[in-house]
């Protein structure tokens, strides 16, 4: 009598197999969860350290244009500096106006937006500054004509030239022909409780003493504005007495992002920007 071969597996058989599957499926998920938990953290990582450098990115535009002695408030939270809007240079003078050549012209010229006048003294290499309203030194009449007597080249530029007064009342006296002036507005930016991502630190920015606009979130309690007055330190507040030997201000953007997973560390990313003043000592 012949016998029928075994067919199929054990119970013993069955249970190794599936113990040995089980353990398998284990491993492989485990190195997919690491592997899913640091691709996440790394995402993390970049998204705090692209934010923390876009936010020193933006004020380092704006400061990169500050002259020296532009700083009005200068706070660890808060920082309001006189922002070039168009230069211009006296080109003739009479009576009691000022005849100035725009080289931008004042077509792009936000007028309402002016807040003051410097005049810049190229002796001392130092600027003075006059808070101010277009309304106030704007003056109507032909300065083309004028400049052009005192030989500027009006071709195709008529409207870059513009008449101003009051600048003696300003200035103490009228600026010489070849004087370079600067028309600012007054921008303020502070670091306060975000709106836009609660519970972190937002940038704001806008005219001084008006309404601002949050353009940056995701800092932590450490971001703050700091100032150099010589030298190689870096502090604040700096009081009124110091604003004009500010040479350079630095932001801290420290950002903090929540882990991907619970029980961990939040992700913190450090950037900082120095930017010197122009025509500093």
């Amino acid at each position: 009598m012949v016998g029928h071969g075994r067919a199929g597996f054990t119970l013993v058989e069955a249970i190794v197999s599936l113990v040995i599957s089980a353990g398998l499926v284990a491993l492989i998920s485990s190195v997919f969860l690491v592997q899913t938990d640091f691709y996440g953290t790394q995402l993390q990582r970049t998204a705090a350290q692209d934010n923390a450098r876009s936010v020193t990115e933006l004020i380092s535009t704006e400061l990169r244009t500050v002259m020296a002695g532009g700083i009005v408030v200068a706070n660890g939270d808060q920082l309001v500096v006189r922002s070039p809007i168009s230069l211009a240079v006296v080109c003739a003078t009479q009576g009691g106006s000022v005849h100035t050549f725009f080289d931008e012209g004042t077509a792009a010229l936000d007028t309402d937006e002016v807040s003051g006048i410097a005049v810049y003294d190229y002796i001392t290499a130092t600027w003075s500054y006059y808070p101010t309203t277009w309304v106030y030194i704007y003056q109507s009449g032909n300065s083309a004509d004028r400049c052009e007597g005192e030989a500027a080249d009006t071709v195709e530029a008529y409207n870059h030239f513009q008449r101003l007064r009051n600048l003696s009342v300003l200035h103490g006296s009228l600026p010489p022909i070849g004087t370079l002036l600067m028309f600012y507005r007054e921008t303020e930016f502070l670091l306060a409780e975000s709106l836009l991502d609660p519970g972190s630190i937002g940038l704001f920015r806008g005219s001084y003493g008006g309404t601002l606009v949050e353009f940056a979130s995701g800092m932590d309690a450490t971001a703050r504005f700091e100032y150099r007055t010589g030298g190689n330190n870096y502090r604040a507040p700096i009081g009124l007495a110091s604003l004009p030997s500010i040479d350079a201000v630095m932001l801290v953007a420290t950002t903090r992002v929540r882990a991907p997973t619970g029980g961990r560390d939040d992700i913190v990313a450090g950037w900082s920007v120095n930017v010197p003043l122009r025509n500093a000592n």
